[in-house]
């Protein structure tokens, strides 16, 4: 049987050679990207902000963090490869770039709820760079930030069975600038 055929693919077969060239592709395309957008200030007079405002370089930092996660993966799982995963290695940059654009959403209108300033919160734009990056690249993060602000927008289904966690405040303050944790209180009824 040759070793093209469907039933020989399976979850023991090796990364084939086009998924590896597809993603050195996107790398290379992103840098290419990165490069002209640097060098070619004009360009950004001519690109305004996705739409809702998202900058262009929350996308290109999303789909770089698909790309990696895929390039990574290509190299974990040369020997045991899921053929059936394909189409999800292809399609990385895409969900990566609409991914950033969401979890840029998400954190601006958390930034927006809650009071603070963009400039104040986190680095300003490298912060939401860096955020577009992180659920490109693990979409679990993304999965747990949309359950996460769900939760706190609208409310969890089971909101009536427990007590609110939502705008709750620390029963002490915090010392950032501490540099020593300091041992607990001891508790003087336990004496």
């Amino acid at each position: 049987m040759p070793s093209n055929t469907k039933s020989a693919a399976g979850p023991n077969s090796k990364v084939p050679n086009w998924i590896i060239g597809v993603d050195v592709l996107y790398v290379v395309a992103l840098g290419g990207l990165a490069l002209w957008w640097g060098m070619s200030p004009h360009l950004r007079t001519h690109f305004p902000p996705v739409g809702s405002g998202v900058p262009i370089q929350v996308l290109w930092w999303g789909a770089l963090g698909a790309v990696t996660v895929s390039l990574a993966a290509t190299t974990k799982f040369r020997d045991t490869w899921d053929p059936s995963l394909n189409a999800w290695h292809v399609s990385r940059p895409i969900l990566g770039a609409v991914l950033g654009a969401v979890s840029y959403l998400i954190f601006v209108v958390v930034i927006a709820t809650t009071g603070a300033s963009r400039s104040h919160a986190g680095s300003g734009q490298l912060t939401f760079d860096l955020v577009a990056f992180l659920v490109g690249y693990r979409e679990e993060t993304f999965r747990m930030l949309i359950s996460r602000a769900t939760d706190s927008l609208l409310g969890s289904a089971d909101d009536e069975e427990r007590p609110s966690r939502r705008h709750r405040i620390p029963s002490k303050s915090v010392d950032t600038n501490q540099h020593q944790l300091d041992p607990p209180d001891e508790d003087p009824a336990a004496s």
